[in-house]
């Protein structure tokens, strides 16, 4: 593809998100995961032209135990801002098997009237190994959304662990989302968690008896204000199937979104150090362009005699790297 070629591709697509093109919006999310090199060089010339547009957007990211029911209460939700007037995307992160790299990607089918919606756009995205409970494109796909007028962003994450906490970097509103009734409700999740979210909302509970989920409610906004006494976690009890409750939680949403004081994106500097940071893991993984040399000798360090472990021929790597690039300055 010619040097035009490119220049008119991302003028296109960036043309058809201005427009509000669905289709050109999926186009350019496919661009923006993709690691062929020129499709990386054309992505970056499009978001950095998409982040001038992302206007009013606002980001929320909904994570929870499985079988929680997030992806139901995101259809809920969803639907509720869109009565309100607004535009909604949906990232709904899945995992990728560790194996093969697939992941189900099934999220979009417990989304009925979401995607049913002319004024929604679900997509499905795997982690493929990322931690953090988003896939390695997920602030690049926000950007493009906002940027196609989709004005309310919603994630949906991956599980809950330890890890998860790194999408509270990514989005100004958390909502966490627990199981009504499933004995101790704070059970396995780690403190981190706790510390994240704004808003925690215990699905299902018409499942339940009413005291089971006033105590599980109650224990958990004790756990939240010992571990955050300076910030009052709002915890509501709710169930997608029966609408209990979802007033109060879609009020308390709407409140953290219009309320926050997080921009919708971070500063360029911070995308900078951000971006540099996945591409250099990304040609680390490859074993691409000015690596490859300095991996290879690394790499042989372990089966000579050199008696090197797999520790010492990393040191070794980082060492030989900061040689080279201190010998360029």
């Amino acid at each position: 593809m010619t040097a035009g070629a490119h220049t008119r591709r991302v003028s296109e697509l960036l043309g058809g998100l201005m427009d509000g093109h669905r289709a050109s919006l999926g186009r350019a999310l496919t661009l923006v995961e993709s690691t062929h090199p020129s499709d990386m060089t054309d992505a970056a010339a499009l978001l950095d032209a998409c982040l001038k547009h992302c206007g009013t957007a606002r980001s929320m990211a909904i994570t929870g135990v499985p079988g929680a029911g997030k992806s139901t209460l995101v259809d809920e939700l969803g639907m509720g801002l869109i009565e309100s007037g607004h535009r909604v995307a949906v990232l709904a992160v899945d995992p990728s098997s560790l194996r093969t790299g697939g992941s189900v990607l099934g999220d979009k089918t417990r989304m009925e009237r979401l995607s049913r919606s002319g004024h929604a756009f679900i997509r499905p995205s795997p982690t493929r190994g990322t931690l953090g409970g988003v896939a390695a494109h997920t602030r690049r796909s926000m950007i493009l959304c906002a940027a196609a007028g989709y004005d309310r962003v919603l994630v949906e994450t991956v599980g809950v662990g330890q890890s998860e906490v790194a999408v509270a970097s990514m989005v100004q509103c958390v909502l966490l989302v627990l199981l009504a009734g499933a004995g101790d409700g704070l059970q396995g999740i780690k403190r981190g968690i706790l510390e994240v979210p704004d808003i925690v909302a215990f699905n299902k509970s018409d499942a339940v008896h009413r005291n089971d989920q006033d105590r599980s409610i109650r224990h958990t906004h004790d756990a939240m204000h010992m571990l955050r006494p300076d910030v009052n976690v709002p915890v509501v009890g709710v169930s997608a199937v029966t609408g209990d409750g979802l007033q109060r939680l879609a009020a308390e949403v709407t409140a953290c979104l219009e309320q926050t004081p997080k921009p919708f994106m971070p500063d360029a500097t911070s995308l900078f150090h951000e971006s540099t940071t996945q591409l250099i893991s990304h040609a680390l993984q490859q074993g691409e362009g000015p690596f490859r040399p300095l991996l290879e000798a690394a790499r042989d360090r372990l089966h000579d005699d050199t008696d090197d472990g797999p520790w010492s021929a990393a040191a070794w790597f980082y060492n030989q790297l900061n040689t080279e690039l201190g010998g360029r300055r």
